[in-house]
């Protein structure tokens, strides 16, 4: 080979941008990001290239709820009048995180409501598609959003209105590309069918630790093992928001269950 060839084609590589340069270039983009207002995931002052951890950061508001304890409650198929009632229940058994989803009825009633009488929860909406569905729980009071989907359009309107967005993800591309686009964590959807803490376990570190969420079939008796694995948070439905007792009001009921949850992963 011509002594010259190599620093040739090192010079070819760059010019071309093969995929390791382009790479590069999206992860400084990436880090770029974590200074614009938009409650995004990244701070460029936690990479360390040792340990290749993804920076993390989220809305403060709801990091600091998550923080309290590191569950998001997702509220699904809640009539409006027993709204208050429930989310009374679990505020008072630990819970700082309650999501409505938009599939219940009256969602934008329901997020009004809780979001105006309970300052000591945050209060998202989950179930959330579109740019639309976006506005309308940006304009109903939603303080954070949760799609089981993961969408540019979707997840640029997040961030065109300042709220933290949590996509749902199956796979580590579609992690990856969700925390690209701006999602301040990701909620890997569905975390039992994936195969529960051990698929949380397993993707981290090549990812590089992302705040993950392990949302769908996450029981009582499992939560810890998702944080022992190194979840952010999970997210808990009908474990503790069944569907019955949604439809009956049973807040005490709702509301034991929720402290059998605080109890197990504290």
């Amino acid at each position: 080979m011509h002594p010259d060839h190599g620093t040739k084609a090192a010079v070819r590589v760059g010019r071309e941008e093969q995929p390791f340069v382009a790479a590069l270039g999206q992860f400084g983009e990436y880090l770029h990001r974590a200074h614009l207002p938009r409650g995004t995931l990244l701070r460029s002052d936690e990479y360390t290239e040792s340990t290749r951890t993804v920076p993390r950061q989220m809305d403060t508001l709801l990091d600091d709820a998550l923080c309290r304890l590191p569950v998001v409650g997702i509220m699904r198929g809640c009539p409006v009048r027993h709204a208050p009632g429930v989310a009374a229940a679990v505020r008072d058994a630990g819970f700082t995180v309650l999501e409505v989803t938009l599939d219940s009825p009256s969602p934008s009633e329901v997020i009004a409501e809780l979001a105006g009488r309970f300052p000591d929860l945050v209060v998202g909406a989950g179930t959330v598609r579109t740019p639309a569905d976006v506005a309308l729980a940006g304009d109903a009071g939603a303080r954070f959003i949760v799609s089981p989907i993961v969408s540019r359009p979707m997840l640029d309107a997040c961030a065109d209105r300042g709220l933290p967005c949590l996509p749902g993800a199956a796979t580590p591309t579609e992690i990856w590309s969700a925390l690209e686009w701006g999602a301040a964590a990701v909620k890997v959807f569905p975390a039992r069918e994936l195969g529960g803490p051990a698929f949380i376990a397993s993707i981290r570190g090549p990812l590089g630790a992302p705040p993950l969420v392990p949302t769908g079939g996450v029981a009582i008796d499992d939560a810890a093992a998702y944080l022992a694995a190194g979840a952010r948070a999970v997210g808990v439905g009908g474990s503790v928001f069944s569907a019955s007792a949604m439809a009956d009001g049973d807040a005490a009921r709702v509301g034991s269950l929720a402290a059998a949850l605080v109890e197990a992963i504290r």
